[in-house]
């Protein structure tokens, strides 16, 4: 027996750093789920061994480390239930701050919980492995608070128009984290303003609101990713930022359209696999 299950990336519209506690950085975020998807397949095995497939996009990190792992294991310890064989049909790009590793969290537990027929609240096992893993199993637009893990879901169906520009390197959430506090960068938060121009509807404001208080300090790393919102700017982006801890630069486009031409121009200069146009998927 196993079970699939899907789950989209995430993009920061606002990251504002609010302070830190126990640790942790405190975040305030408005985050939106967009249409680039891990694939998860769960089977069950006839004994205890939990393994980790990867296809497609590899993470590159040892198997005991991987959080998919990591949730398998949680859930096989906390219900009792055998091993399993975990594939991850792996789009979203590694280190972008995109909440690949949370996507893939929040679908292992998904799967397992559907395969084993558990029924189980599945958000405090999220929020011990992945700061916005407990975001992930729902997705769709959301405030995100503390350290991701407490969320305000916003039900509203505005569709926005996005392209990502993907970098050549990515950036971890704690070395990105480590250079905003060697840095001590300040900006004015901007996630409650952009959060109300998301409900009414007013798409250009919003953009005016776009803000990542780890993009100056990412910069010090990967300069390349100013000339990606440059460039998203240059062909017609309302607004463009980086994404979580980077390295996805993104853009949102008045219409479909405009993306779609904004598109074509991109991949006059950029690898086809480092332009992705796709939309937000709104909460459900």
């Amino acid at each position: 027996m196993k079970t699939k299950v899907k789950i989209p990336a995430k993009i920061n519209l606002t990251l504002d750093v609010t302070g830190s506690e126990n640790n942790y950085h405190m975040i305030r975020s408005l985050c939106a789920s967009v249409g680039l998807y891990d694939t998860v397949t769960v089977k069950k095995r006839p004994d205890n061994a939990i393994t980790i497939t990867e296809t497609r996009i590899k993470s590159g990190v040892p198997v005991t480390e991987n959080n998919a792992f990591k949730a398998a294991k949680l859930f096989k310890e906390t219900f009792h239930v055998p091993g399993v064989d975990v594939t991850i049909d792996k789009n979203i790009p590694v280190g972008g701050g995109l909440g690949g590793s949370s996507a893939d969290v929040a679908a292992v537990l998904i799967a397992m919980n559907k395969l084993f027929k558990i029924n189980a609240e599945l958000r405090p096992l999220a929020d011990s492995i992945g700061s916005d893993a407990s975001y992930m199993l729902k997705g769709g637009y959301a405030v995100l608070r503390g350290r991701g893990e407490k969320i305000t879901y916003l039900p509203i169906k505005t569709v926005l128009y996005v392209i990502l520009l993907t970098a050549d390197k990515g950036m971890s959430a704690k070395e990105a984290y480590k250079l905003y506090d060697d840095l001590k960068t300040y900006s004015e938060p901007t996630t409650v303003a952009a959060a109300k121009y998301l409900k009414s509807g007013e798409v250009d404001k919003l953009c005016g609101m776009l803000k990542n208080d780890l993009y100056r300090p990412v910069l010090t790393k990967l300069p390349e990713i100013e000339d990606n919102i440059n460039a998203l700017k240059s062909v017609g982006a309302l607004n463009a930022a980086m994404s979580g801890s980077g390295s996805v630069a993104y853009g949102i486009f008045d219409n479909e359209k405009k993306m779609k031409l904004a598109e074509k121009e991109l991949l006059k200069t950029y690898k086809k696999e480092n332009v992705i146009a796709l939309k937000t998927v709104p909460s459900e």
